[in-house]
């Protein structure tokens, strides 16, 4: 079971598994602006949260990333690929999958070494609009070997109300919105990483 409230998985995780920022270092935030012919407003803000205590684990990101060439016209294409086998053992606390405008489907699929498959997240009616990061309510403890699965559908055919080219044209993978893209972020800690660093050392 998932928990689409990042507010409130956080909150369990935050004082656990952490993102080191060291002294010094610089933020940077990408963003990508699609033009509509008019003014816009940039609303866009970064909250930083910072863990108080000792922090268990560092929190890690790798994403999954399949190409692609969509064919105008063609309302059920679909891209599978199989990551290389993990070479550690680690708990999987979250995942962040992202298509564009002609994504329909996007299911992920961990397969241990012994065969069995974990399934890790299935959005069956995509909205561009409404993406989200799905937390766990436990983390997933998955072994050395384990390999994920990303499997995607995109509808590029007339009927697809979202579709931002009229007649649909051929689409590749690309940074606008009329582009699309087949991502999934992996959140995970490592089993082996046992930290005991506070937050606030005495040295500043």
């Amino acid at each position: 079971r998932l928990s689409t409230t990042i507010s409130r998985a956080w909150k369990t995780w935050k004082s656990r598994a952490c993102r080191s920022l060291p002294k010094g270092a610089r933020i940077v935030l990408q963003v990508h602006y699609h033009k509509d012919g008019k003014p816009e407003t940039d609303l866009s803000r970064v909250g930083i949260y910072f863990s108080k205590g000792n922090v268990e684990k560092t929190l890690h990101v790798i994403p999954v990333i399949h190409g692609l060439q969509i064919p105008a016209a063609d309302a059920h294409y679909t891209v599978s690929t199989t990551s290389a086998p993990s070479p550690v053992n680690y708990h999987l606390i979250a995942v962040t999958p992202h298509m564009h405008l002609l994504g329909r489907v996007m299911k992920l699929t961990a397969i241990k070494p012994d065969g069995t498959k974990v399934p890790l997240v299935s959005v069956s009616d995509w909205d561009f609009n409404w993406q989200s990061t799905y937390f766990y309510k436990k983390p997933l403890a998955l072994p050395v070997g384990t390999r994920v699965v990303m499997t995607a559908v995109y509808d590029n055919s007339k009927r697809n109300g979202r579709n931002p080219n009229t007649p649909p044209k051929d689409v590749t993978w690309g940074e606008q919105t009329t582009d699309e893209m087949c991502i999934a972020f992996l959140h995970y800690t490592l089993d082996r990483e046992h930290l005991a660093v506070r937050d606030h050392p005495s040295d500043g």
